[in-house]
């Protein structure tokens, strides 16, 4: 049985104040609901292996979903030292992102719960191509999936 995980994240870094503040929900394969600002579009270009991709270009904000089976995850790491757990997989989430950014600086990191499940949320700051990037970061434990949501500007 698929559980809906309606997750609310409402991006209150919002580096160009506009008047419309408003948010509209998504659902993504009854695997999970999300709310982004109303003044984002859908798009496919940002990363093939997001379930959902939405940006505004003219703020420069983007968000993506990646949701994963936990049961690849555990084969994929099969003979590895990393553990199988949600501190295993926010290791690894941080390690691909140290590979994609430089001058990577993780901050304000939390353990946290999003409708009862485990959840780690962080910021971070990098250089992606010579561009200054802020993140906001989420991964979470389903009962089934590894979820990341990632906004960045």
């Amino acid at each position: 049985m698929k559980k809906t995980i309606f997750l609310a994240i409402i991006l209150c870094v919002n580096l160009a104040c506009t008047a419309d503040k408003s948010n509209k929900k998504i659902t993504i394969k009854n695997l999970y609901s999300i709310e982004v600002p109303s003044g984002m579009t859908k798009t496919s270009a940002i990363n093939s292996d997001a379930s959902l991709q939405y940006q505004n270009l003219i703020k420069d904000e983007y968000i993506i979903v990646i949701d994963e089976p936990i049961a690849e995850f555990y084969n994929a790491l099969e003979g590895s030292e990393v553990s199988q757990d949600l501190q295993g997989y926010y290791d690894i989430v941080v390690a691909n992102l140290e590979m994609a950014a430089s001058e990577l600086h993780i901050t304000d990191k939390e353990d946290i719960k999003i409708n009862s499940l485990p959840a780690k949320l962080f910021t971070a700051t990098a250089k992606v191509e010579n561009y200054d990037v802020f993140y906001k970061y989420c991964v979470i434990e389903g009962q089934k999936n590894f979820y990341q949501i990632l906004y960045w500007t």
